[in-house]
């Protein structure tokens, strides 16, 4: 209450001296200058920032955590590593290192910390197998203190982008290495990065304090706050009243939903900033279990003629997000290849389910065949705003070709367990986007943790995996393409991931609040840039 009745005295103060220009910010002390501070909220609490492992906040990891390249529109680009060199036959990049570089802990980074994180990463394969560069890399080899080379069993095209992912190849301090190891855990979270956690209470806040030696530069914003808030209208009341600064929403985060963001849109106190289309919304299928009903070709290609997504695009997600016919956009490298076109059409998915042997009987809404209704479940997040009106609304969508649609909410972990274990029907999730899509993507096909629950039964799927290996070690672009368009038009004709909508990245904040920008990956959020003015 006491930030409340301060953030009030604030726009009296404002309207009554804006003409005489000695408006100050609630936290400057009346010195005139900008305010340094920013509370955002999250919906779930920041979890285990160990870097190299998956149970964190990204937006919280990457704030603490520097990796060698940065991902970039223009490709990798300097970070940790000021430069890299390539031999000619691919398979050594010898990195420059950023001198004068310290963990916020006093620790040096240097090749030997370089070392120990990636060889840290390295020992626990099992978790990383999702990503094909932690099969390839041979070994880590100091040259010099600023020097290393990383060795690699074959060329690997995608090493640079991948070493840019913030997990996980990130650098934390060795220092917090226990035993030398990651895998198990570490004693603190330590990087390089332009902010380092010092308060945490769990389910409640995290405090970040700006490390103001860092080397991209000291960051305006001095202290960023996260509080635990549930997504939606409470999220939105506390940015309204001041209890918050800003918003972020991206998929796996949707602070608030459509209807919500159209509604702020009028507020002239507010602005709304979106970044370009930079991942998909899809329906990830079950095809672990082929007894099942929706193992049936048929019925995956119905549901996707079933959905009207222009309808969902414009009345259920206010136009914010537009139809996807594929699951990789165009745009994406090696995705912009020509693939079957499955529009809405009602009367084409009533064939395909009829075709299967299933008959609507009289004064049925639904089909049934041998005394089975055709029934799916779907599966969402309960912690991601307005996903749960999308699942009603593709549950309407269903009902009109005589397919039931079981809605079933649940909290992350559970989700991502059903997930792994294949005890779903379809699941209503996005892609990793850029710079993930499509190379690390695909090879997380065959990854137990990702998305092998939806591949490992397709006919020929050893084959299409085996196309995916190939594209990534290929140094020949015309057959990388060839390989990449095979493992494409494999998805697209199978319908093991039904297209929805394209996404974007969304930040909400008062309008003083400058610079707000998107980083490649949609997880990450670069507070560092930002400042109020």
């Amino acid at each position: 209450m006491k930030r409340i009745r301060i953030l009030i005295c604030c726009v009296m103060m404002m309207a009554m001296c804006v003409s005489l220009g000695a408006c100050t910010s609630q936290d400057s002390g009346g010195t005139g200058e900008a305010k340094t501070t920013l509370t955002t909220a999250r919906s779930k609490d920041i979890g285990d920032l160990n870097g190299h492992l998956y149970a964190g906040d990204m937006a919280a990891q990457g704030m603490v955590f520097d990796t060698l390249v940065e991902n970039t529109a223009d490709g990798p680009k300097a970070a940790l590593a000021e430069s890299w060199d390539i031999s000619k036959d691919g398979t050594v990049y010898t990195f420059h290192l950023r001198k004068g570089v310290n963990f916020t802990d006093g620790q040096p980074f240097n090749a030997e910390a370089v070392k120990a994180n990636i060889d840290a990463v390295q020992r626990n394969p099992e978790k990383h197998a999702w990503i094909s560069l932690s099969k390839k890399i041979k070994s880590v080899d100091i040259v010099d203190d600023n020097t290393v080379n990383i060795v690699l069993s074959e060329p690997y095209y995608p090493i640079l982008t991948e070493l840019g992912l913030l997990r996980p190849y990130c650098m934390m301090s060795p220092a917090t290495f226990i035993n030398g190891e990651t895998k198990d855990g570490v004693s603190a979270f330590v990087g390089t990065g332009p902010y380092k956690l010092t308060e945490h209470v769990q389910n409640q806040y995290a405090t970040f304090v700006s490390n103001d030696e860092y080397w991209g530069g000291e960051p305006k914003i001095k202290t960023v706050t996260f509080k635990v808030l549930p997504a939606g209208q409470t999220a939105q009341l506390a940015l309204q009243n001041g209890e918050i600064d800003f918003l972020y929403s991206n998929y796996s985060d949707a602070m608030l939903d459509s209807e919500t963001l159209k509604s702020m849109g009028t507020n002239k106190d507010y602005q709304i900033v979106y970044s370009e289309p930079c991942a998909t919304r899809f329906l990830m299928v079950n095809a672990s279990k082929p007894e099942t009903i929706i193992a049936d070709k048929n019925i995956k290609e119905a549901i996707w003629y079933g959905i009207n997504k222009e309808e969902l695009s414009s009345e259920i997600l206010s136009g914010l997000e537009t139809p996807a016919e594929t699951l990789f956009p165009s745009t994406a490298p090696y995705c912009d290849v020509k693939l079957k076109e499955r529009t809405f059409d009602t009367a084409k998915a009533k064939k395909l389910i009829e075709a299967s042997g299933w008959k609507m009987e009289s004064g049925s809404e639904y089909y049934t065949k041998n005394g089975e209704k055709l029934s799916v479940r779907i599966e969402y997040r309960t912690d991601v705003a307005g996903v749960k009106g999308i699942c009603e609304y593709l549950q309407s969508n269903l009902k009109d070709i005589g397919i039931e649609l079981v809605l079933t909410g649940e909290e992350k972990s559970a989700y991502y367990d059903r997930r792994k274990t294949g005890d779903y029907d379809l699941l209503i999730d996005a892609t990793w986007g850029v710079p993930y899509d499509p190379q690390s993507t695909m090879s997380a096909f065959s990854a137990p943790s990702s998305y092998l629950t939806s591949t490992q039964n397709l006919e020929n799927s050893q084959e299409m995996f085996d196309w995916i290996d190939q594209a990534l070690v290929s140094t020949d672009e015309v057959k990388r393409q060839e390989l990449y368009t095979k493992v494409l038009n494999k998805i697209q004709d199978d319908a093991c991931f039904i297209p929805l909508t394209d996404v974007q990245v969304i930040a909400v904040a008062p309008k003083d609040l400058k610079n707000i920008t998107f980083n490649q990956s949609q997880y990450e959020i670069p507070f560092e840039k930002m400042y109020f003015e």
